[in-house]
């Protein structure tokens, strides 16, 4: 009995091995519970569609992608452990995600400590991929949003007079709001207004009442959509016909949702990594209808991009390693993915055309495109 019982196990452990062999397991780390979560659901249908395309066309190298998801829940500290999780004990090759640059910093830190290949979709911080070698984006920074968002604010909305509105604690929205005063100054734009909120006060909405009495052509807010349906409601309490300009972090279904009547058309503009319109009739479009039954948008197109320039670089890669796949990812050069042209530079950055988008009729529409480089 005991050597029967010695063969089963043997033989199942030979199964497994044999299974691993044939698939390449990846570990996706999104907010799929707390605040943030609408953008972990359209990063992670993205993800799903490429790589359903992936392994329907053979996969790479003749193995499956296998992907092993994980929900940070929109924390860092959560992040940190999912991330050790999947890269120690799941022995993953390669991460993909999260969203946020201070849970980016959390899972790339990890990632550099275990020289696992990390890809970012979304994170714009500019320090995420100074962790290390092993961390790089396929989006825009926010240095290089910010100056598309001056540029936009003075050329194309006619600004002279701007009030920014960001969230203390916050990576991204501390940086872009300090990166786009400088800027929109650089360029003869006066900033008559800014102030920081925190989350556990009463959110933005004084602040919201102050800046309004400053007379400003234009708010920037570079805050998430929660954030920005704060705003927003509390412009239509107040009865302001303001124009607002918002960072890439309010691209989502949910701030209509939030908002309802009081986001009026035409007076609600945002910074995209993607526009609908440019890739009207695209493959990839089609494909995430067909799947989903509504139209991508950028959350959903960077997700989608991830996994493709990952599997780009394991068919490139001199060995299905993590130094392998590290080695080229580095190297990826000219890739035409759906989001634009993705060449990752020395500083594992990728220098991109940033979108403008104008909310109408309860949706966001192409504007303008800038490229700030």
């Amino acid at each position: 009995m005991r050597r029967l019982w010695a063969i089963l196990v043997c033989t199942a452990a030979a199964s497994i091995g044999q299974a691993q062999e044939h698939s390449i397991s990846i570990g996706v780390v999104l907010p799929l519970s707390g605040p943030t979560s609408n953008y972990g659901t359209e990063a992670l249908r993205g993800i799903n569609l490429a790589t359903e395309q992936i392994n329907a066309a053979g996969g790479v190298r003749e193995r499956k992608l296998n992907l092993i998801v994980r929900d940070n829940a929109g924390n860092a500290a959560t992040t940190a452990e999912v991330a050790a999780e999947l890269v120690n004990q799941k022995q993953v090759l390669a991460l993909v995600g999260p969203i946020t640059s201070t849970d980016a910093a959390a899972a790339g830190t990890v990632a550099q400590q275990a020289r696992t290949p990390i890809v970012l979709p979304v994170a714009t911080s500019p320090y995420v991929t100074e962790i290390g070698e092993y961390v790089c984006r396929i989006c825009f920074t926010d240095p290089l949003q910010s100056k598309a968002l001056a540029m936009f604010s003075r050329k194309h909305l006619r600004a002279d007079r701007v009030a920014v509105i960001y969230q203390k604690g916050s990576s991204y929205s501390e940086k872009l709001a300090e990166f786009y005063t400088s800027q929109f100054r650089d360029i003869g734009g006066v900033v008559v207004f800014s102030a920081g909120f925190t989350l556990d006060s009463f959110g933005p909405n004084e602040l919201v009442r102050q800046a309004v009495k400053t007379n400003p052509d234009l708010i920037f807010a570079p805050v998430y959509y929660p954030e920005a349906a704060s705003i927003i409601n509390e412009l239509a309490a107040v009865k302001s016909s303001l124009t607002v300009l918002g960072g890439d972090g309010w691209e989502s279904p949910e701030l209509f949702r939030l908002t309802g009547s009081n986001l009026h058309s035409g007076h609600v503009y945002i910074s995209s990594h993607f526009s609908l319109e440019l890739q009207k009739g695209s493959q990839f479009v089609g494909q995430f209808r067909h799947v989903y039954g509504e139209p991508p948008n950028a959350v959903s197109a960077l997700g989608y991009d991830a996994v493709m320039v990952l599997a780009d670089a394991l068919r490139r890669a001199t060995t299905i390693t993590r130094d392998g796949v590290q080695q080229a990812l580095v190297s990826t050069d000219r890739y035409r993915g759906v989001t634009g042209m993705i060449s990752i530079n020395e500083k594992r950055d990728v220098l991109k055309d940033v979108h403008f988008l104008k909310a109408v009729d309860n949706r966001f529409i192409h504007e303008d495109v800038i490229s700030p480089f």
